[in-house]
C-alpha cells in the first residue's frame, strides 16, 4: 500500500512546524531558556516545545508508533514503526538569533527508513520522501543532479567541537572543494539533496541527525554511507540509544570520490 497519503499529512505537519519555529524567533534571547547539555550541545524551550508537538501530532497521524526524540528518547520500542526525531537543529545558531536551523523526522519501520521530512525554515525548504515513491520540494517531485566534484564544489562540515580540523576533511577539501559551516546536519543533508552542496559530512552525530535525511537522498538519487564507506542503515544498537554516528552523502559520483579520497588516509 502506498505510503504517499502518510507523507503529505506529515508535510503538512512539517509545514506547521515550520511555522511555530519562524514564529518562536520573536522570543527574545535571555528568555529562551538556553542551557549546556553537553559539551558545546545545547537545549532550548523551544526544542522541548517543538519534540512536545512532534510527539502529540506523530502519534495522531500514526496511532501505535512509537516515538525516539533528541530530548526525551524512547518512548514505546525500537520495533515496528519508530518516529526519530529532532525538533531544532541548529539549536546553537536559533538560540543565539542565527540561522539556518531546521527540523528532520523519519519513520522507521522495523529498523529501515521508510519516510522522512526535514524542514528549513528560512530557506523555504520542506523535503519529504518515501521508499520507493521519490522526493519531494514543497510537494513537487526533485531529482538530485549526479555531477563530480571539482572547482567550485561545496563541502558541508559538521561541528567539530573544538577538536584539531580532521585529515579527512582536509582531504576532501584538496579536491579543489570549498568549505561550509552551516551548524546543523539538517540542513547540511537538505542542501546536499538539493545539490546546493555537493558533499556533507560529519564523524560525530546522532541517528536523530540523519533518520529523516536518508530516504529524501536515496530517493533523489543520492546516497548516504559512512565515512568508512559502509552502510548507515541498519542502525547500531548503541546509536539508537544516542550514540554517535558518521556520515558522508551527496551524489553517487561525488561520493565515489570522495570515498577514493579517504580510502589514500587509511
Amino acid at each position: 500500500m502506498s505510503l504517499l497519503p502518510l507523507l503529505r499529512r506529515v508535510e503538512a505537519l512539517g509545514a506547521r512546524a515550520s511555522a511555530l519555529l519562524e514564529a518562536r524567533r520573536s522570543i527574545p534571547l535571555d528568555e529562551l531558556g538556553t542551557r549546556e547539555k553537553a559539551l558545546a550541545d545545547y537545549v532550548t524551550k523551544v526544542d522541548l516545545e517543538m519534540e512536545g508537538f512532534f510527539r502529540k501530532e506523530l502519534a495522531r497521524i500514526l496511532p501505535g508508533s512509537s516515538f525516539l526524540g533528541e530530548e526525551s528518547g524512547l518512548e514505546g520500542r525500537f520495533q515496528g514503526d519508530l518516529w526519530i526525531v529532532d525538533p531544532l537543529d541548529g539549536t546553537t545558531n536559533f538560540s543565539r538569533g542565527l540561522q539556518p536551523f531546521g527540523f528532520s523526522l523519519g519513520l522507521l519501520r522495523d529498523g529501515a527508513p521508510i519516510l522522512g521530512v526535514l524542514g528549513v525554515p528560512c530557506m523555504g525548504w520542506l523535503l519529504g520522501a518515501v521508499r520507493g515513491e521519490g522526493a519531494f520540494l514543497g510537494g513537487r517531485p526533485f531529482r538530485l543532479e549526479d555531477r563530480p566534484l571539482g572547482p567550485g564544489s561545496l563541502l558541508g562540515l559538521g561541528l567539530l567541537r573544538g577538536k584539531n580540523f580532521p585529515r579527512w576533511a582536509d582531504a576532501l577539501l584538496g579536491t579543489q572543494g570549498r568549505l561550509r559551516f552551516l551548524g546543523s546536519a539538517v540542513v547540511h543533508l537538505a542542501g546536499a539533496a538539493l545539490g546546493r552542496l555537493d558533499l556533507a559530512a560529519q564523524a560525530e552525530c546522532h541517528v536523530w541527525d540523519v533518520a529523516g535525511g536518508i530516504p529524501i537522498l536515496e530517493e533523489a538519487g543520492g546516497r548516504i554511507l559512512r565515512l568508512n564507506g559502509t552502510p548507515l542503515v541498519p542502525f547500531r544498537e548503541e546509536e539508537l540509544q544516542g550514540g554517535y554516528l558518521s556520515y558522508l552523502a551527496g551524489s553517487p559520483t561525488a561520493l565515489s570520490q570522495a570515498l577514493q579520497v579517504l580510502d589514500r588516509l587509511r
